[in-house]
């Protein structure tokens, strides 16, 4: 058998020219450490940026959340009294347009000019930037890379252009707006040989950067500390100038890291393009997201220049940071899961004590918009959303999907029953029960229909609905793993005598989307008596199909119908106002509907509509097609009018997995929604729900070879991937029963199902076979 790493990554995003704007770069980062490498079409440019720099200053203090109950809300909106609501929260939230709000680094400038023409490549394998640099001396060879284990940028420039120096550009130059923020411009001082600047981020954050200014080989090192001498102590103790390392031998340990994060899992699909999404979304999340780092906020670890952060750069809970983190599970990167895991689990004291203030009661109501230390961001006019009850059950989800994708029971009782838990003690104490016996949300809204407008706040928004039912599921099994029974009674009497979800009868005047059959009509609602009824980004009111998954196509009947008349009203109702993120839930959506060619639209509509060349996403449409409301943009304007953000570059590995396993509802399902393109496929050690890693390959549109590892004891039930062809079984004697391969499996335990001639595929083979198909 074949080691994993021999897959390989393949995959080089190459520049035939220097880039002309910041968002024309090539992103670096370690989790803590980031940097985006461009230029001004002639001098590169190294934009910096830290997981810890956040001004975290309210414009009027820490508010004080108990002048805004949920109480005087409700009375508010019942008496529809919209001044008295925004004035509350802007004072609340804080009057000032800038600040809380990512801040970071500033930029570092090679001061030589190179022709426009030299040539620029990332290598997501090693996670480092190369090039062929052309100036009046001639050619340069050019390596740079974020350490991947120190905090420090490396680059070598071989040979160094005489009087070339790298010199830096405070945060206040580099991001004139932020200047305002009134932050002390940086201290700079020499010490031994070496520069040191010093930023202080009001009102008590330090962050030093110490550097050599001459190459051919330039170290950057980064330090944070509570004052600025023993930030600049920690910088230069960290530059490699100090213990004799040399370029070559950082690298070589950084390498090593990057062979290691990607022996993981792999992947080959007959499309480049499609497995280049998949590889660059886990880059991407892997270089902003560090245990024991803060983790990526809006735009993870690349400020954009120039300008301040879109929406401050906060953790949005509404869909951002469910999209950032969604693909680390399939993917079987863990790790990278847990590092908003462990930051929300070190936040739930601050979330409870603000849930008392606002709601009076115990559990832990989470804010739509949020900074570090819980900072919440309630003063714009947008508190529909911040409001919603749906971010709790949905963050709340990131850790029933740990869970189940590692069935660790230690991890379950010191981090995700606690963060569930919270949720549910929420929802129970908050719901309220109506003359009809059911429990219902009293006031929230379904993001982000009619954004800020009164008409946004509901009752019972089915996207609450399904969250909070599901929640009580998970209470229930979590508790049953750690073999205690607080909450199950609840959680069982909520869930069944929760208000059911709301459907209303919808015909679209198209005759071509019309139901066949009065039933047809039937579909999700936003909330009682309320169809969506216009194209919208948010597929919120689907919540229960995906990715809440309680109505599923392995359900009843109904279940099925209502799933089916519910897409059909979504896309009939066009896409124009969808953005990106919208095509990358939707991949997921389609996949887990068995929908493998709608999947694979949405797929290809996002990498053709909504991705430069890189990979990377700035909520517009790329160029000026006009298919949609987020409208294009000149290419040479992105960087000045489109808000970058990380999430759906990040989270499109999750659709493309799903596109290939699925394991909900305790069933292996092994390519369930490939669509008819791709009829040649790897994968390697995907995870999936009950701690499985599964690795599958499928030639000329069969499966030949499946692998199953279990990482925990139990069950393990497989829908049969051969279609009645003869397959050989190694390590376990399944029983078969209407279709579906069923034996018990031990933490460890290996199985493989083959059919024949396909006993040891050698993988790294296969995988070549398959990427020289592309069409």
């Amino acid at each position: 058998m074949e080691r994993r790493s021999e897959v390989g990554n393949p995959h080089v995003i190459r520049l035939e020219h220097l880039p002309t704007q910041w968002a024309e770069g090539l992103p670096l980062g370690n989790g803590e450490l980031g940097v985006m490498c461009w230029s001004d079409g002639r001098r590169l440019r190294f934009s910096l940026d830290s997981a810890c720099a956040w001004d975290l200053r309210y414009g009027d203090g820490r508010p004080d959340f108990g002048q805004l109950s949920y109480a005087k809300l409700r009375a508010w909106v019942e008496a529809e009294d919209w001044e008295a609501i925004c004035a509350a929260a802007e004072h609340r939230g804080g009057r000032d347009p800038l600040r809380p709000t990512k801040v970071s680094l500033g930029r570092l400038d090679l001061s030589t000019e190179f022709d426009a023409e030299s040539k620029l490549s990332l290598s997501l394998a090693d996670a480092s930037m190369r090039g062929v640099l052309r100036s009046a001396a001639g050619e340069h060879a050019l390596h740079v890379f974020v350490c991947r284990e120190r905090d420090l940028v490396c680059l070598r420039l071989d040979p160094w252009p005489e009087d070339a120096r790298l010199t830096l550009v405070p945060l206040h130059e580099a991001c004139p707006p932020l200047a305002e923020l009134g932050h002390p411009g940086p201290e700079v001082s020499q010490r031994d040989g070496l520069t040191v600047a010093v930023q202080h981020i009001l009102p008590d954050s330090f962050l030093a950067l110490c550097w050599n200014a001459a190459g051919p080989e330039v170290f950057v090192s980064f330090a944070q500390a509570s004052d600025a001498d023993s930030a600049a102590a920690s910088a230069v103790r960290g530059h490699p100038h100090r213990d004799g390392s040399t370029h070559a031998r950082v690298f070589a340990d950084h390498e090593r890291a990057w062979r290691e994060f990607w022996v993981a899992s792999a992947l080959a699909l007959p499309e480049g393009d499609a497995e280049f999404l998949w590889h660059m979304g886990l880059y991407l999340l892997a270089s902003c997201a560090r245990a024991g780092s803060n983790p990526p906020g809006l735009q993870g670890l690349w400020a954009m220049d120039g300008r301040e952060p879109p929406w401050r750069g906060d953790y949005h809970a509404d869909m951002n940071v469910q999209e950032t983190f969604w693909s680390a599970g399939p993917a079987n990167h863990l790790e990278l899961l847990d590092v908003w895991l462990d930051f929300a689990h070190g936040l739930l004291p601050e979330v409870e004590r603000v849930t008392r203030e606002i709601f009076g009661s115990e559990g832990a109501f989470w804010f739509c918009a949020f900074l570090p230390g819980y900072t919440p961001l309630v003063g714009s006019n947008w508190q529909p959303t911040a409001f919603a009850w749906s971010h709790t059950g949905w963050l709340a989800h990131l850790a029933w999907l740990r869970w189940r994708y590692s069935m660790d029971r230690a991890w379950l009782a010191e981090r995700g029953y606690p963060l569930v838990r919270s949720a549910f003690v929420f929802y129970a104490a908050n719901l309220e029960e109506g003359a009809d016996g059911h429990y219902h949300v009293p006031l929230s809204s379904s993001p982000e229909y009619d954004g800020p407008s009164p008409s946004a706040w509901c009752r019972d928004p089915n996207i609450d609905l399904a969250l909070i039912r599901r929640c009580c599921d998970w209470i229930v099994e979590m508790e049953q793993a750690l073999g205690v029974d607080e909450l199950t009674a609840r959680a069982r009497d909520v869930h069944d005598r929760l208000a059911p979800y709301h459907l209303v009868e919808f015909d679209h005047p198209a005759s071509y989307v019309r139901a066949a059959a009065p039933g047809d009509r039937c579909v999700l609602a936003l909330w009682q008596g309320r169809a969506l009824d216009y194209s919208h980004r948010h597929p919120s009111h689907l919540m229960a199909i995906h990715p809440a998954m309680d109505l599923t196509i392995d359900g009843s009947a109904r279940e099925r119908e209502i799933i089916e008349a519910s897409v059909r009203h979504y896309l009939a109702l066009g896409q124009y106002c969808w953005a990106g993120h919208t095509y990358v839930q939707m991949v997921s959506l389609a996949a887990v509907i068995g929908r493998g060619e709608l999947a694979y639209n949405f797929l290809r509509h996002y990498r053709d509509h909504w991705t430069l060349p890189s990979g990377l996403h700035f909520n517009r449409e790329v160029g000026l097609q006009g298919d949609s409301h987020f409208g294009g943009i000149e290419h040479e304007r992105i960087s000045a009018e489109a808000p970058f953000t990380i999430e759906t570059t990040c989270g499109i590995p999750c659709g493309i997995s799903d596109m290939l396993l699925q394991g909900w509802g305790d069933l292996l399902r092994i390519f369930p929604a490939t669509p008819r393109q791709w009829r040649d496929v790897l994968f390697v050690d995907l995870r999936t729900e009950g701690a499985f890693m599964v690795s599958a390959l499928m030639r000329d549109g069969r499966v030949r070879w499946v692998r199953i590892v279990a990482e925990a004891d139990g069950p393990c039930r497989l829908r049969d991937p051969f279609d009645g062809e003869e397959f050989a079984v190694s390590g376990a004697a399944p029983a078969e029963e209407g279709g579906v391969l069923t034996w018990p499996m031990t933490a460890g335990q290996t199985v493989t199902l083959s059919a024949p001639g396909f006993e040891q595929p050698d993988l790294a083979r296969e995988a070549a076979a398959i990427r020289a198909l592309e069409p």
